[in-house]
Order: structure tokens, then C-alpha cells, then sequence
């Protein structure tokens, strides 16, 4: 029904409320607290509380697309890439990470050190575990997938994938953390325990936001994400500190995510890079590099979609929006075949 495949509004992805969490008379997360009534739902996981949107479409008998988005972002940066592939008739799940947007982690469970460093160690774990309990909470947990990652969400799109490759008949990666990427002096120094600890209480806020602006393509027309990081920075203390527990811990960041990619390739799974020649943090060398690993392989089909003039943020809506959802709904419609059986595949790469 119209109802249940939801719209798009200026304060992101608007769909139907799938888990009896009513709201209590304060906002039920920080970032609530922060940026206002959150769209979409919310679903208990093992971490705590994940936020979502689901847009359906009914009857459609495709793979769920899943949009994860990167280290400091939220699912909001996919508005328009959502609502693209919803228009073309598939059904479109977009989360937020824990405490990044309207997620949180618990935190109880997880409370901040004196030195405002997170309680949850954000290993390539704990992202695999937030995705599959999201599907889990929604039914969808045999759902076949096509699992669209940027940056961070690429390497939790990697893991999950090398560990679950039966559900997943297509992976997107949109200039992805998989090959450690490089890090600014900041940032290396911020993953060393303590010290890294301090740095980032004094020096995150400004490098994160220095970082954001250096990523996208027109700094001016993303004036609303940025107060949105500002509003973040300022009011939830979670926020920066589960991005400098990420950095410090999950794989791809300083571990080579590599084996698990290899182990993506030899499931077969389809796959389809997408990268900004002008990224400077996971350089387009990272792309090449994973098609090659990929060839050597010699058992699934990767195709490769590169914009000489994009920085990191390729998706972006000030970037290229249309020209991704276009590439990731042929990717879709190649694998819908294949939906509900195993991988298969030729050996090829481009």
C-alpha cells in the first residue's frame, strides 16, 4: 500500500513505524535530544537502540536494498539515492550506525571514560551484529541483499557479506575503508589508547568538521550537514567518540580488511565500486587495487563506476546522486535472477 512505502521529507527518510517503541515524554535517544523527533523507527539490538527507515514497495519480489553510511554521516546523506531506487521499485532500508544520526548504543551498558573515550569497542563485529539484528527485528533476517556501504559502511557492508554470503546476491562499495586508508596525523594518533583519548577531547570536533568539508564536493550546499556534525559535536559526547572508536578499531581503519573482500570474491558475490578519483583518505588506488585482488580471484563479476572530478562523498547530493542509484539499480536488476538461490557468476573485472 501507499502507506507502507513511506516519502521522502526535508528531515530524511520518512517511513512506517515497524517496532512498538513508543517515544517517553523526553526524546528516546541523545541524538534526538540533539536534532528533534527522529523519522522512521527504531528497533532494539544487542548494542541498543538502531534507527531506521524502511521504505516498501508491495509485491516486489527483488532483493532489499540496504544503504550504509559513513564514519561521521547519517542515513540522511542517502535521501536522494533512496528515493531514486524506491521510484524504481525496490524496497530501500536505510540505518543509522549506533550514535551516529538517531542511533544510540547504550549507554549504560557503554558509558564515555572521564577522558569522554566510548565504552563499546566499534570492532568490524559490532557492525556486522548491528545489521544483522536490524534485520533480525524487522523478519527480514533471509531477505536476499544488495548491501550498499560508503567509507565505514562499506567495511560493515565487507564483513557482513564474508560472513553471511548466502543472503547477499550484490555488494556496492562506495569509496570504501578496505585497504587502510590514509589518516591524517590526528587521526593516527587519536587510535593510540589514552593519549588518542586526549587528542580527540581537544582537537576532534574541528578536525572532524575539517575532514567533512574536505570529503564533499560543494562545501556550500552542504551547509545542513555540517551544522548537523556541529550540533553533534556540541551535544552528544557519544557521537565523537564512537567515530574515534571506529578509527581505532574496526577493521579497514588500521587491520587490513583485505581477506574478508577476498572472501566476498571467492562466494562470487557481484560486486560494484564506486569511487571519487579525487579521494584523498581511501584513494581511487584502493578501487584499482581491489579489482585486482578481485581478477586474481577470477570468481565474480566487478564493475566499476569512477567520477574523475569527486572527492569521497560521491553520493552526496551535491555530488552524484542519480548517476550512483542508476548503477546500483542495474547491479539490482542483474542479481534479481539469482534473488533466491546461490551465487553464481563469470570472471570478469572492469
Amino acid at each position: 500500500t501507499n502507506a507502507s512505502r513511506g516519502a521522502i521529507g526535508r528531515h530524511g527518510l520518512r517511513g512506517r513505524r515497524r517496532q512498538d517503541l513508543t517515544a517517553p515524554a523526553k526524546m528516546r535517544t541523545a541524538g534526538e535530544q540533539v536534532l528533534g523527533e527522529a523519522p522512521g523507527a527504531f528497533a532494539e539490538t544487542r548494542h541498543g537502540l538502531t534507527h531506521y527507515v524502511l521504505l516498501d514497495n508491495a509485491g516486489h519480489d527483488g532483493p532489499l536494498l540496504v544503504l550504509i553510511h559513513g564514519l561521521g554521516a547519517s542515513h540522511e546523506r542517502y535521501d536522494q539515492v533512496a528515493e531514486a531506487l524506491h521510484s524504481e521499485g525496490y524496497r530501500v532500508l536505510a540505518y543509522d550506525l549506533y550514535d551516529r544520526g538517531f542511533s544510540e548504543s547504550s549507554p549504560t551498558e557503554y558509558p564515555l571514560s572521564c577522558m569522554g573515550a566510548h565504552g563499546l569497542a566499534f570492532t568490524l563485529d559490532v557492525h556486522v551484529e548491528q545489521l544483522t539484528d536490524l534485520l533480525a527485528a524487522l523478519s527480514l533476517g533471509s531477505a536476499p541483499l544488495v548491501l550498499v556501504g560508503h567509507s565505514t559502511g562499506g567495511a560493515a557492508s565487507i564483513g557482513f557479506a564474508a560472513a553471511s554470503p548466502s543472503l547477499v546476491v550484490g555488494l556496492v562499495l562506495i569509496d570504501t575503508v578496505c585497504v587502510p586508508p590514509n589518516k591524517s596525523l590526528a587521526a593516527r594518533v587519536a587510535a593510540v589508547p589514552v593519549v588518542g583519548d586526549a587528542v580527540v577531547k581537544v582537537l576532534g570536533p574541528k578536525s572532524t568538521l575539517e575532514f567533512a568539508r574536505q570529503s564533499v564536493y560543494d562545501p556550500a550546499a552542504n551547509e545542513d550537514f555540517f551544522d548537523a556534525m556541529r550540533r553533534l559535536l556540541d551535544g552528544n559526547p557519544r557521537y565523537i567518540a564512537s567515530m574515534a572508536s571506529t578509527n581505532r578499531y574496526c577493521k579497514g581503519f588500521g587491520e587490513s580488511l583485505v581477506p574478508e573482500f577476498e572472501a566476498c570474491c571467492r562466494a562470487a558475490i557481484p560486486m560494484l565500486l564506486i569511487w571519487g578519483k579525487l579521494d584523498k583518505s581511501t584513494p581511487y588506488e584502493h578501487c584499482l587495487q581491489l579489482q585486482r585482488i578481485a581478477a586474481d580471484i577470477g570468481k565474480n563479476v566487478v564493475e566499476e563506476l569512477a567520477f574523475p572530478d569527486m572527492p569521497h562523498n560521491t553520493y552526496y547530493p551535491d555530488a552524484k546522486p542519480r548517476e550512483c542509484a542508476a548503477a546500483i539499480a542495474k547491479l539490482a536488476a542483474s542479481t534479481a535472477s539469482s534473488a533466491a538461490t546461490t551465487h553464481g557468476g563469470s570472471s570478469s573485472s572492469s
